[in-house]
């Protein structure tokens, strides 16, 4: 008797046989229909799918579990630069970051780029910031010009002897320039016909007097095409950059002759010339191997071609057949080593079992945390350049919307914290709290402004409520509020806008306070701290330190704030004794601070002069003056108009 499946038409074990084939075919197209699906990998869809594909990782080890070393190789890396989660993630963190903070301004573009907005946060990774100036126009030719001229406009003049390179004609009336169209022969034209390139004022290294010639940068078409790469991809770029640090660049005789950028450069072509389905985990030695001997060959002929125009020899300059013998030794040495050489040379040897322990998984969610806090919590671009609220609004904006459309629980946070950053900036920008005739729409706008805004770190936000209720004059409950503030800060909290590497005190104190469960919003008003920013004219800065901020920007340390407005506090009640004692702290305080910049702790220690004039000690006044201008070394600090002033009768 033969059983017959109704749907199909088939026996059972034909079923079963082509049920088996086309799972072996999906196996072994998986890369390509990835890519068919998911051609951005740093969308919010690939990483949704990560998040929910339980069996993705399994499937991937089962075929590497029969070969130690490349299952060892594997387990290493993803020690070092993190699972796709991770990669995944932190390139959206960079992604969300920028179109918040573009929202935020009309006439430049901020493009974060090199190895952090890549995803690779290796030991020495940078982070590359490009502002794209929209206010002037580049062409190719005279042909293209539309009269008439409204703006500023340049025309391209190329070089055939120095390609990628350009000089700039200007036709109506140094920046990073956009530009409109590409110029010269180019490869991978839809990338640069859709995402464009950039002009910036860097000319060949072969020419001594070079001012005139701008570099053509693929910034922004390089980072689409990492973010299409896959997961083995992105471990053998990793590879390649630990080789190039801790092999390469450990040999005085060669350090510096490559760098990243040709490393990048030859995955590029590699990932162009072999089918994408090569790159499997399984593989990534191999791949590796590939990349290195891309490298190689260049080096022998001296010429490494610019993937967008391969007629630019990026070598030119830096590597010649004088210095290339030494280069081609070390790497061929490095290949001839094999996979075990490799690993010797590039990582410290591990005790007891080769897989990853629990404590490296865990790990996995502070180093993000720690990311967060060092990188994204710096909104320099919102703060640098005097705008209106109407700005602010629009960044607002943005980011209450990817907070609704994110699936990531931590993307969420993320932009809770950006929601909360913003708040703190927009408050600042309402007409001041104590105008005659303020109405109850305004104050309440205030204190919603505020309440999003403490939600950023431990204190900041609570600082500026306090400010709130000095300005308003509410003296004893600004105090109160400063107790409270003081009480939260502890040393040992991580200051943010500081660049965090793994070092082991922070992460262990870290680590013992923190777990998995909590969200990054819990985290950051618990254990981490900010400076009180004060905006340009702010409207929540004390009536005394107005002159601070009547050009720029300050940001000062939360401790140090607090007792500064008690210290106004008290001195507007009338208390001497606790003014004095308030004073003798601000002392203390400015001794004993964490400034995070020089421009910090020369505004400090004018503020600490405009208490001692305040408290009838203009010598001490003097001084600090004094002191802060040494530090900033700027004739137009408000420090040397507070000491021109000091002794006018």
């Amino acid at each position: 008797m033969e059983i017959s499946n109704d749907v199909f038409g088939l026996t059972i074990s034909q079923f079963e046989r082509m049920y088996k084939a086309c799972l072996e075919r999906r196996i072994t197209k998986e890369q390509w229909i990835l890519n068919l699906r998911y051609p951005d990998k740093s969308s919010k869809e690939y990483l949704e799918y990560l998040e929910n594909c339980t069996d993705y990782k399994k499937d991937h080890l089962l075929f590497i579990e029969s070969d130690p070393k490349k299952k060892y190789l594997y387990r290493l890396l993803v020690n070092t630069i993190g699972t796709e989660i991770d990669i995944r993630m932190r390139q959206r963190l960079f992604i969300i970051h920028d179109m918040i903070v573009n929202a935020c301004v009309s006439d430049t573009t901020k493009i974060s780029s090199g190895s952090l907005a890549e995803g690779l946060n290796l030991p020495g990774s940078d982070r590359d910031i490009m502002y794209v100036n929209h206010r002037y126009d580049v062409i190719r030719s005279l042909n293209n010009i539309k009269y008439p001229i409204h703006r500023t406009t340049f025309v391209m003049e190329t070089d055939i002897d120095h390609p990628g390179f350009t000089k700039l004609r200007l036709k109506a009336g140094g920046v990073n320039v956009h530009c409109q169209r590409h110029p010269g022969t180019c490869t991978s034209k839809w990338w640069i016909r859709n995402y464009g390139c950039l002009l910036v004022p860097i000319g060949p290294k072969t020419l001594p007097d070079n001012a005139l010639l701008w570099r053509l940068s693929f910034s922004v078409a390089e980072k689409i095409l990492i973010f299409s790469f896959n997961f083995t991809q992105l471990l053998c770029y990793g590879l390649l950059k630990l080789m190039l640090k801790r092999i390469v660049n450990t040999q005085n005789d060669v350090k510096d002759l490559l760098c990243s950028y040709f490393l990048k450069t030859a995955l590029f072509w590699v990932s162009e010339e072999i089918d994408i389905d090569t790159f499997q985990l399984s593989k990534i030695y191999f791949c590796f191997c590939i990349c290195l001997d891309k490298i190689i060959s260049w080096l022998k002929t001296c010429y490494c071609p610019n993937y967008f125009i391969p007629a630019h020899n990026m070598f030119l300059g830096k590597i010649n057949q004088r210095n290339n013998k030494l280069l081609l030794c070390v790497l061929e040495s490095i290949k001839s080593g094999g996979i075990d050489g490799l690993i010797n040379n590039l990582f410290a040897p591990v005790k007891g079992n080769h897989l990853l322990s629990s404590t490296d998984k865990e790990s996995s969610f502070i180093m993000l945390d720690l990311l967060h806090y060092s990188t994204f919590c710096d909104l320099d671009s919102l703060s640098k350049l005097p705008r209106g609220n109407s700005s602010y609004i629009k960044g607002l904006g943005i980011a209450d919307f990817l907070l609704k459309s994110e699936t990531s629980t931590f993307i969420i946070d993320s932009c809770k914290y950006h929601i909360a950053r913003i708040s703190q900036k927009i408050a600042q920008k309402l007409p001041p709290p104590h105008t005659e005739g303020e109405t109850n729409n305004i104050r309440k706008c205030y204190h919603k402004l505020l309440q999003y805004g403490i939600k950023t770190d431990a204190v900041s936000g609570w600082l500026l409520y306090a400010s709130y209720l000095y300005v308003t004059r509410q003296f004893n409950a600004t105090i109160k509020l400063t107790e409270y503030v003081l009480s939260r800060y502890s040393p040992d909290m991580i200051l943010k806008g500081i660049v965090i590497r793994k070092n082991e005190r922070i992460f262990n104190s870290y680590k013992s306070n923190v777990h998995s469960t909590m969200t990054l919003n819990e985290k950051m008003t618990i254990f981490t701290v900010d400076n009180i920013e004060y905006l340009l004219n702010s409207s929540l800065i004390p009536d005394e330190l107005q002159l601070e901020v009547k050009n720029h920007t300050i940001s000062i340390p939360p401790v140090f704030m607090s007792h500064c407005l008690r210290f106004l506090c008290y001195h507007h009640l009338g208390d001497i004794p606790n003014r004095q004692e308030a004073l003798r702290v601000l002392h203390v305080a400015e001794d004993t601070g964490r400034f995070t910049s020089e421009a910090s702790l020369a505004a400090s220690l004018t503020i600490l002069g405009v208490c001692n004039e305040i408290s009838g000690y203009k010598d001490a006044a003097y001084q600090f003056y004094v002191k802060s201008l040494e530090v900033m070394k700027c004739k137009c600090s408000t420090a040397e108009i507070r000491k021109r002033k000091l002794f006018d009768i």
